[in-house]
């Protein structure tokens, strides 16, 4: 009996654990002009996936994730006068089965004055 209870025990505290597979990648880099609107369509879709943004870009007008067309899209402007380069950091989940996989990827964007 003694040996039934550790194991209940054992049992219950590996399935309280946050489930899944982390992974972790880059999405690339980019380069951007003042005034205009980086646009990158993340491949992220399906019914219970989901994005979130955990690192925000630092100097933006626009710096955000929208769904079109069952797809998540990361949309960055960078605000008037910055030039530089700025680094999002992004969370994904997804469901393969029964299993969530944790994926964090990373865009970093570098911002010019003016097309070269």
């Amino acid at each position: 009996m003694k040996h039934l209870i550790i194991l209940f025990f054992v049992f219950v505290l590996v399935s309280c654990k946050k489930e899944g597979v982390v992974e972790r990648g880059t999405g690339g880099h980019a380069v951007v002009y003042a005034g205009e609107t980086y646009r990158y369509a993340t491949g992220v879709v399906g019914e219970g996936d989901a994005m979130r943004i955990v690192e925000q870009a630092e100097h933006y007008e626009i710096s955000e994730v929208r769904i079109e067309d069952n797809e998540a899209v990361y949309y960055y402007k960078p605000a008037a006068g910055f030039s530089g380069e700025e680094k999002m950091v992004f969370e994904v989940i997804r469901w393969e089965g029964s299993t969530k996989i944790y994926h964090s990827f990373f865009i970093t964007i570098e911002v010019k004055e003016e097309e070269d």
